[in-house]
């Protein structure tokens, strides 16, 4: 039985060029509290579900935001980031993280 919702959120990414290479940061007006860096999109993309899986660790959970609202910069973009809250927990328990 189904004790935690699968949830989507508008999250930003923004790209970077550092001398060490491409890097891209992650945050949401949507989930305070959220910031994720990484070197590439997949990398950013498994560190954001995480990151929205460990705020979201018991309800309630904030409602979705209208993103189209939010003003971009140009080397910014909206990206839907789906996590089954669940099956996330789940994983962290049986790998012998608490939650």
């Amino acid at each position: 039985m189904r004790k935690r919702p699968v949830v989507a959120y508008p999250v930003i990414f923004k790209y970077f060029t550092a001398d060490s290479g491409p890097f891209i940061s992650v945050t949401s007006p949507n989930l305070p509290g959220l910031v994720v860096g990484a070197n590439n999109a997949r990398a950013a993309l498994h560190d954001t579900q995480a990151g929205i899986a460990q705020l979201l660790s018991c309800p309630p959970y904030p409602e979705v935001v209208d993103a189209t609202t939010w003003a971009l910069q140009p080397n910014e973009e909206v990206v839907f980031v789906s996590v089954d809250l669940d099956r996330w927990h789940a994983g962290m328990l049986s790998a012998g993280t608490h939650e």
